[in-house]
C-alpha cells in the first residue's frame, strides 16, 4: 500500500531487480468472488527468499490437508500456528511479532469477507459447499512479505480449488 495505515492498493515505490512483492486480487464470476494472492520476483529469487516460501508452501499443504467436513474452524487455526511455531516462523506468519492477523482464511462468496472464519475462536465445523479462500503470509522487517491465497470449496472427500494457478514463487525475468 501507499504507507502502513492503508495497505490497500500499489504504492508509490518502484518495483526493483530481484525484489519480492504480493499481487492479492479478488475476481467475481456470476456475482461471486474468488480471492487469489500470488508472490512474484523481477529477476532472480536470492536464497534466503526461496529458503522462506519453501516453508509457505509446506504451511500452505498442511492448511489444505485439513480442509475436510467436520473440522472445526478454530481447530484448523490452532493446528496450524502450532506447526509454524515448530518451524520457527512464528514472528514472522500472519504478521511481525505480536501484531498478527487474527485468522487464516475467510468464508467467500457474494461478499468478499463472509463467515466461516478460520480463527482460533470460530467453533464452526466446515462443511460440502463452503467456499473458503486461505491466505498464509509471512513477513519480515526488513524486505517485506511472501504471501499465498486461493479459493476452495470444501466437498465430501475434502477441498477443491477454484483457480489452476501454481503455488510456486512467480520468477519474471
Amino acid at each position: 500500500g501507499i504507507h502502513s495505515a492503508l495497505g490497500l492498493g500499489p504504492s508509490h515505490k518502484t518495483v526493483e531487480k530481484n525484489e519480492v512483492f504480493i499481487v492479492d486480487s479478488i475476481s467475481n464470476f456470476e456475482g461471486y468472488h474468488v480471492e487469489t494472492t500470488r508472490s512474484f520476483v523481477f529477476g532472480a529469487p536470492g536464497d534466503e527468499v526461496k529458503r522462506h516460501y519453501n516453508k509457505l508452501l509446506e504451511i500452505f499443504d498442511y492448511l489444505k490437508s485439513l480442509l475436510k467436513p467436520g473440522m472445526l474452524c478454530s481447530e484448523i487455526y490452532i493446528k496450524t500456528f502450532e506447526k509454524v511455531e515448530k518451524m520457527g516462523y512464528i514472528n514472522h506468519f500472519m504478521g511481525i511479532g505480536t501484531e498478527k492477523f487474527n485468522w487464516l482464511g475467510h468464508g467467500l462468496g457474494i461478499e468478499a469477507d463472509e463467515y466461516p472464519l478460520i480463527s482460533k475462536d470460530f467453533d464452526i465445523c466446515l462443511e460440502p459447499g463452503m467456499t473458503l479462500a486461505l491466505k498464509p503470509k509471512f513477513y519480515f522487517e526488513n524486505w517485506g512479505g511472501l504471501g499465498l491465497e486461493t479459493t476452495f470449496q470444501i466437498t465430501e472427500k475434502g477441498y477443491e480449488a477454484f483457480t489452476d494457478l501454481s503455488d510456486e514463487l512467480i520468477i519474471i525475468k
